[in-house]
């Protein structure tokens, strides 16, 4: 039940994290209803109601399984079903544990787990409906909030129902990008903190790089957000790239809808040290946040290709002391040249912000902006229309790594490579011709 007293625009921007039980809905509140930092004394409100434009057509669809789900998980012998059902609920129910051990087998390059993890996705998701239709069927429905002068009479506080129908539960996915030094776990910790604190539940998904000599990573985000691995309300997750270019790990679109099933209501993915055409991140989140030290280069610079046609936000870090100057010159040179490109959004202009993560000033400024960018894509519909997308491009993308992890795997393939591989070496055949025959000869086996 929403409190009596929270206000009525507050009560709007709850909805942008519908979490399950009321608890988080008043955790949610808090967060959105105050500034996140204390002596901060803005009071002007995000934006009006959001507006839903979908149809409640599939409300209840992901509560049951497909036949191929079924078929694949019939395929596995029962101890190894039971596994994945104790795995999905634990996940389901939040426990930190289970998301653990859910994770590491999303992660696991193993053919037999592949197949396992995504059974556990889709039955993780399953869970969570059911959870949550199960508590909203126990709980009083919310009331719905009255018609304001100003604001349109259909608008309401719920996310779009096809998406709902998806997953119950729907965080901000927020991706945080930008180049070595630039201060992004300090910036993550010092918002991860504040969000934990007022109530809401924060996963974080740190992407660590992996060695190209050794294949090793330190994994070491997690050690330097030691203050947010201290709150019970925070889940801190390093990953390493194993060699995937482009910023994230190769599964991290499947940990965030692992996160998603697991309640969380902010996830926030830290990219490694990115450069100016990384931008694989900006295909699992809903807003990217490009995180810069000051003087990062002229206005030039600012207008390339690549990192910065995908920012949402530009953040210019560092913003205080002797280098307070040079923020404020950086963020001037950052907000001329994104007049100059192309937006993703037609109603959304992306904006340069900055503020200090060290010294904790302008983090409730940069919240607001994200909230506010989150708030109009959902009203002009253009979130569920986004997520989809997403959705069919992480389709595709594992149609090309299955197809080239089963035919390096196809025997006849390795046994007419041999032979190719030695003309290859010796120069009489070019590497193009040589994989065009490769794969001629899969395709004749299948």
């Amino acid at each position: 039940m929403i409190p009596p007293s929270l206000p009525l625009r507050s009560w709007a921007r709850v909805a942008l994290f519908r979490p399950r039980p009321s608890s988080c809905l008043r955790a949610s509140a808090a967060i959105t209803s105050a500034p996140l930092l204390r002596n901060s004394s803005s009071t002007t409100p995000l934006t009006p109601p959001l507006t839903s434009t979908s149809t409640p057509t599939r409300a209840n669809a992901h509560t049951h399984a497909s036949r191929e789900e079924i078929e694949v998980l019939h395929s596995f012998d029962a101890d190894v079903q039971a596994r994945i059902h104790t795995l999905a609920k634990g996940v389901a129910e939040g426990n930190r544990t289970s998301l653990s051990k859910a994770i590491t087998l999303v992660e696991s390059t193993r053919p037999d787990h592949r197949r396992m993890a995504q059974v556990l996705l889709a039955l993780s998701a399953r869970e969570a409906a059911a959870s949550s239709l199960s508590s909203s069927s126990s709980s009083p429905p919310s009331p719905t909030p009255p018609h304001q002068d100003g604001q349109d009479s259909t608008a309401t506080s719920t996310l779009p129902s096809s998406l709902a129908s998806l997953y119950p539960h729907r965080p901000l996915r927020l991706g945080i990008m930008g180049p070595p030094g630039a201060g992004k776990s300090t910036f993550i910790e010092a918002l991860g903190v504040r969000l934990a604190r007022a109530g809401l539940k924060v996963c974080v998904l740190a992407i660590d790089p992996s060695s190209a000599v050794t294949g090793g990573s330190i994994l070491g985000d997690k050690t330097r957000m030691f203050h947010l691995c201290q709150e019970p309300n925070a889940y801190v997750r390093p990953s390493p790239t194993r060699g995937t270019l482009g910023g994230i790990a190769e599964r991290t679109a499947e940990v965030i809808e692992l996160c998603e099933s697991a309640g969380y209501d902010i996830v926030l993915v830290e990219t490694v040290g990115v450069g100016q055409s990384e931008i694989a991140v900006y295909d699992v989140v809903d807003v990217c946040a490009l995180l810069v030290p000051p003087g990062g280069g002229d206005e030039l610079q600012g207008i390339k290709k690549g990192i910065m046609e995908a920012a949402d936000l530009i953040i210019v870090n560092k913003a205080d002391g002797d280098l307070l100057p040079s923020a404020r010159r950086s963020r001037t040179e950052y907000s001329r040249a994104l007049r100059l490109l192309r937006h993703r959004s037609d109603y959304w202009t992306p904006r340069a912000m900055s503020c200090s993560a060290h010294e904790n000033t302008a983090i409730d400024d940069v919240w607001k902006a994200v909230l506010s960018f989150q708030n109009t894509r959902i009203k002009h519909s253009e979130f569920d229309e986004w997520r989809t997308e997403q959705r069919e491009r992480l389709m595709w993308k594992q149609v090309k790594e299955m197809l080239v992890d089963r035919l390096m795997r196809d025997s006849e393939v390795k046994e007419r490579a041999q032979s190719l591989l030695k003309q290859v070496k010796d120069g009489p055949l070019a590497p193009g011709l040589a994989a065009e025959q490769l794969v001629n000869t899969f395709l004749k086996q299948n």
